[in-house]
This record gives structure tokens, sequence and C-alpha cells, in this order.
């Protein structure tokens, strides 16, 4: 995984000073994953890549199956997020309260699976 991150740090042409600050780690941090001094950069480092690109493709970065780029990136989540504004705009807060915990709670459950995807991908090498 690490020549992937940096593959795609580089694809981004972005520095690892810029690129670590984005995915909320060290640029020390991020040295050790690209240099391979940390082979298993954490759950939550692969979590802030996915949340701070949402143009690249998870699979890819985990198991270098796939395209590094997903296809339908810009267009299909632009569309998406202005139809969420637009029916949070018109919720009580009631309604935003029960929203914001079933997010939460569906980051969690897309979390634990990609912690999942990780162990599976450490126990087959």
């Amino acid at each position: 995984m690490k020549n992937r991150i940096k593959i795609f740090r580089e694809y981004k042409s972005l520095k690892q000073v810029e690129f670590a600050k984005m995915i909320q780690v060290s640029r020390s941090t991020l040295s050790e994953i690209e240099n391979g001094k940390n082979k298993n950069p954490s759950t939550s480092v692969i979590v802030n890549i996915r949340d701070a690109f949402n143009d690249i493709n998870i699979e890819w970065l985990l198991t270098g199956k796939g395209e590094m780029i997903k296809a339908d990136s810009e267009d299909t989540h632009s569309v998406n997020i202005m139809q969420i504004m637009e029916l949070i705009e018109v919720m009580n807060n009631k309604q935003k309260h029960e929203i914001l915990e079933y997010i939460i709670e569906k980051k969690r459950i897309y979390e634990l699976e990609n912690l999942v995807m990780q162990l599976t991908e450490q126990n087959n090498q």
C-alpha cells in the first residue's frame, strides 16, 4: 500500500507536507508510510485519505485492484451533495439530529468494513 499512497500523492502533485496535512497526519508519519517503516497504516489514515479525496478508488488503494481514480467521482458527488443540502434545509432539528446519528453509525460501519479489508489483505500476504 505504501507505493500506492505515494503514487496517488504524486498524481495529485502534492508535497508530503501538503498531503499529510490533508489526511491529518504528520509529515514524518506519511514519510514512514511511504518509505515502508510503517507497513500498516491505521484505518483512520485510510479513512482520512478517502474523506480528503473523494475521487480515489479505495479498493485500488487497499489491494491494487482496479483503477486509481473512480470514473464517476466528481459529477455524481456534486449532485448528491446538493440534493442532500436541499433536504437538510427543510428538516426540523429533531430530523437533523436523527440523520446525523444515522450518518455517524454508517461511518462506523464503513470504517469497520475497511478494517476487515485491511486485515484480510495482511493475512493474505
